[in-house]
């Protein structure tokens, strides 16, 4: 046993190392984009404390993400550190959480994957992204915070800094993104709610944590800028009631949390399959439940590769299983995506042990209340669902932590997830090698017009598609053509055309 912990830390930190120089690496390729040149403008040309307050009154309440953004823009070799940063953070802090004992090699693998087999605008409006970064900072914030209130009520290990510090994480986190604030709240309420029914020396300490995270909350919901933006922005959703934003945006919902996330829901439903099959013998009440459950994850692991069985056989029905535009699916789905989430609980309280139940609930509820968050906002994009995809990762984790598998059949799978992670490495390294001669091409093009200014057309390449987000400015798009010609020092007057090289 002590032989094979020592060997798992190795390999533990010899990952963490990998995915540093990995995110190092694709973070270096990849240039400013979109409102990265905004915000690298306003950061080289003002007082970032300044234009944050600014901010605050006249656009947005996310105090911290505004903040990041004057900071970091105009300095991306900071960017070029911190990212990798994080992301080793966020893989460090999942199994310091889930402190798997066994499956340990397995577990490592499949979270790795999980995390390069997002979505691609989740990629790039988050991994790859100056200002995809502030929805990344609080990702890692949580899941130290999660950390932090695992130490302090489940493994009992209270010490007085673990306070300053909570307070500290829980306005911080509120200040970068509201949905993040909303999985927050909910995160101290349900530990609020354990502590007095187990630990009720520590419910102070956990009300202080809770008052801190609706203050921050209020700081974000109640600025001046951001009520401006959303009446000025968005004034038919103002006026819809509650029922009509949770209706207008359940698709979106569906989409972000079941749909788009194909290769998490699959292993998930493959991991929860075995579990409940490997651990019948152990299940307290009549065995027909089994069948049922069983049947809910087969369903989940099919849904997840409909797509893919219909690109083969052509059946039409198969659309209702992942089309959100398809007669009847937003039905099936939502029919689905309960009955899931019944099972994950169901199995939650009934096959794992107490601590690591609760743990588990705590891991569902967390991530989840992030995306049902977004249900009340006027823009729900992929990138919101950051938070929701990383917690249903790290409960996977936690699944595969409880199941026993077959040393023969753990090898085998070993070693298909290194293939695995092996192929998506070089599908990265391949865009962002593309992105990066697309760069190049674009920095030649930028200097032959920053000597010739007297150009009043400027025409650009734009990087491949589904590389990174927000590298073309389109020709409606005002701002971004402006903010581009003063980054870059073009003829302010310049018209700016961006075009498709024929390979790509």
């Amino acid at each position: 046993m002590f032989k094979n912990y020592r060997m798992n830390r190795k390999i533990f930190i010899l990952l963490m190392i990998l995915i540093f120089i990995f995110f190092g690496f694709i973070t270096y390729l990849t240039p400013l984009a979109g409102d990265d040149w905004g915000y690298a403008i306003t950061g080289m040309t003002q007082n970032p404390f300044i234009a944050t307050f600014n901010q605050y009154f006249n656009w947005s309440g996310r105090i911290l993400s505004e903040l990041w953004g004057y900071l970091i823009a105009p300095n991306k070799w900071a960017w070029n550190i911190i990212n990798p940063l994080l992301f080793t953070g966020i893989f460090f802090f999942i199994f310091k959480i889930v402190e798997p004992k066994r499956n340990v090699i397995f577990s490592f693998l499949v979270v790795i994957f999980l995390m390069l087999s997002v979505k691609d605008f989740v990629r790039m409006q988050t991994y790859t992204w100056i200002m995809g970064t502030t929805y990344v900072i609080p990702l890692f914030l949580l899941l130290v915070y999660t950390y932090l209130l695992k130490v302090m009520i489940i493994d009992g290990k209270y010490q007085k800094w673990m306070m300053g510090v909570g307070i500290i994480l829980n306005i911080m986190i509120c200040l970068y993104m509201e949905n993040a604030a909303a999985a927050l709240v909910v995160a101290n309420i349900l530990a609020l709610i354990y502590c007095f029914i187990f630990k009720k020396e520590l419910r102070s300490k956990l009300i202080i944590f809770l008052i801190c995270s609706i203050i921050g909350i209020l700081i974000v919901r109640l600025s001046p800028g951001a009520i401006y933006r959303l009446n000025n922005e968005h004034p038919d959703w103002v006026q819809m009631n509650i029922f009509e934003q949770i209706s207008t945006n359940w698709p979106n919902f569906l989409r972000f949390t079941f749909l788009d996330n194909k290769y998490l829901i699959c292993i998930l439903s493959l991991v929860l399959f075995t579990l409940v099959i490997i651990k019948k013998d152990r299940y307290p009440y009549a065995r027909w439940h089994i069948v049922i459950l069983a049947t809910i994850y087969f369903l989940g692991f099919i849904q997840s590769i409909s797509a893919n069985i219909n690109s083969i056989l052509k059946i039409d029905f198969l659309n209702m299983l992942y089309d959100i535009n398809y007669p009847f699916c937003n039905i099936i789905i939502s029919i689905l995506l309960i009955a899931y989430i019944i099972a994950v609980i169901w199995t939650l309280c009934f096959y794992l042990n107490d601590d690591q139940k609760y743990l588990g609930l705590f891991i569902l509820m967390v991530g989840g209340s992030a995306n049902i968050a977004m249900l009340l906002s006027p823009i729900f994009d992929s990138r919101s669902s950051l938070y929701t995809i990383y917690f249903l990762i790290m409960l996977c984790a936690l699944f595969i932590n409880e199941a026993t598998y077959n040393i023969r059949a753990k090898q085998v799978l070993v070693l298909i997830l290194i293939v695995l992670n092996l192929m998506q490495v070089r599908t990265y390294v391949y865009k962002y090698m593309l992105v990066n001669q697309i760069n190049n091409e674009r920095n030649e093009q930028i200097k032959y017009y920053q000597d010739h200014p007297e150009e009043d057309e400027g025409w650009f390449v734009r990087y491949p598609i589904m590389t990174i987000h927000s590298g073309d400015v389109e020709d409606w798009d005002t701002f971004h053509q402006q903010v581009f010609k003063q980054y870059y020092g073009l003829n302010p007057d310049m018209t700016l055309h961006f075009y498709y090289k024929d390979q790509y």
